[in-house]
């Protein structure tokens, strides 16, 4: 068998999770023309959005809006919404429907707000304080704050220009190189480098395009749904040369955070990353799917054991666990399979006996009761691919393997409370 068993859960959702965001577009939109929000910094903005087609709202990849417009809204349901908030939400805003906007539309931003932002898909950043930001012309954009400044769009000046290097070979996708606060929520905003120098800027694209190319031989399919889905690599830093750090967010899809390779991890450059692209985009697709189709009924009291985590986990981080690193089990046996790794099959091969013990215990966490139908699919067709690859792969021993056994036991020790809930069989 050559080539990813994939599911195609991101185009099956897609539609689906674009009308949740219209919907909750809707809701914002109605709340910034009511009488409590006539003061805010929204309803000189939302409005304007309302007399848009659909097709116009959703005709360019507005990641980072539509990220903040979920957060606004849930704040909004919760009457939590803040000026902080509002004060993401907005500029982003004005920067994904730029086009749309009025001649002579201006945002006025508090004057204690940030210090600088980046409009991602304007590709401008500004500099210093600004407190207002104006639609001059079509193609001019007009900044105010410590200085007064006119940017053209269509070629700004440098210190204008949101730094990005374009994926080799992948021209929707970007290193995003300048991360401002308004692009993220605080809560994971303070891991993004905020600039990252051009050396660095320059190994770790080409580390990213040299495992798509990768990909590409392995499943060139799979690879091509991965560099159009993902279309920002956020550049974080690990502290450990020894440990690669990535991660993704629920609801930022296209969007993967990831730390520079380096030689102390053993592998090259472009196998771990390949690891990683694989691994975040499972995650990335599963979030977009679960915002339009429950996969299991939540239980927050339930905890469980997951073999890839020190502690306790509800039931969302066990099925993530299990969908995302199935296809890390994936990318290691079509690596072996494939030829190509130049040497380094004996340290593929031990990742993938040893992942695939991770996908056999943490399949045994599963409570079939809570699935839904979706979910249950799912997790049935995971658990029959590794069911077989025990029985007819020499990879596999039929006892625990050592870091496995470990693992139990340290988490055992750690987590005396659900100690006894681990099911090994």
């Amino acid at each position: 068998m050559t080539g990813f068993v994939a599911f195609d859960l991101w185009d099956v959702a897609t539609q689906k999770g674009r009308n949740a965001r219209f919907l909750k577009l809707a809701l914002l939109c109605d709340w910034a023309q009511s009488e409590p929000a006539k003061d805010s910094l929204l309803s000189t903005v939302l409005p304007a959005l309302t007399a848009l087609p659909y097709k116009a709202i959703f005709a360019r990849k507005n990641t980072f809006f539509w990220s903040a417009l979920d957060s606004c809204a849930r704040l909004l349901q919760s009457d939590a919404l803040s000026a902080d908030a509002e004060e993401r939400l907005a500029p982003l805003l004005f920067d994904a429907f730029f086009e749309h906007l009025p001649i002579g539309f201006a945002l006025r931003l508090r004057a204690d707000g940030r210090q600088a932002i980046s409009l991602p898909e304007l590709k401008v950043r500004t500099e210093g304080r600004v407190d207002r930001i104006e639609k001059s012309s079509p193609d001019i954009l007009l900044l105010r704050g410590d200085k007064h400044e006119a940017v053209e769009i269509a070629d700004p000046l440098p210190h204008f220009q949101l730094r990005t290097r374009s994926i080799k070979g992948r021209a929707e996708s970007a290193l995003l190189l300048d991360a401002t606060p308004n692009l993220f929520s605080p809560s994971y905003g303070h891991l993004a480098i905020s600039r990252l120098e051009e050396a660095p800027a320059a190994e770790l694209e080409g580390a990213i395009g040299d495992a798509l190319t990768f990909l590409d031989v392995l499943d060139a399919q799979f690879a091509a749904r991965i560099g159009t889905t993902i279309n920002w690599y956020i550049p974080v830093k690990s502290n450990d040369s020894q440990m690669h750090i990535s991660f993704s967010v629920p609801r930022l899809t296209g969007v993967i955070f990831l730390s520079q390779p380096t030689p102390e991890m053993g592998v090259p450059g472009w196998l771990k990353i390949g690891e990683v692209l694989v691994h975040e985009f499972a995650h990335n697709e599963l979030n977009l799917y679960q915002e339009s189709k429950p996969v299991f009924k939540d239980d927050p009291e339930r905890l469980f054991y997951s073999p890839w985590r020190p502690d306790p986990r509800p039931l969302n981080g066990l099925f993530h666990g299990i969908y995302s690193f199935w296809h890390v089990a994936e990318f290691f046996r079509c690596s072996l399979q494939s030829g190509e790794l130049k040497g380094f099959d004996a340290s593929a091969e031990e990742s993938y006996r040893h992942t695939l013990w991770q996908l056999r215990i943490a399949l045994w966490q599963i409570p079939p009761e809570l699935l839904t139908l979706e979910g249950r699919a799912i997790i049935e067709v995971i658990a029959n691919n590794v069911s077989a690859t025990f029985d007819n792969n020499d990879l596999c021993d039929s006892v625990v393997d050592a870091k496995m056994q470990a693992h139990i036991a340290q988490w055992r020790t750690r987590n005396p409370v659900y100690a006894d809930g681990i099911r090994l069989t």
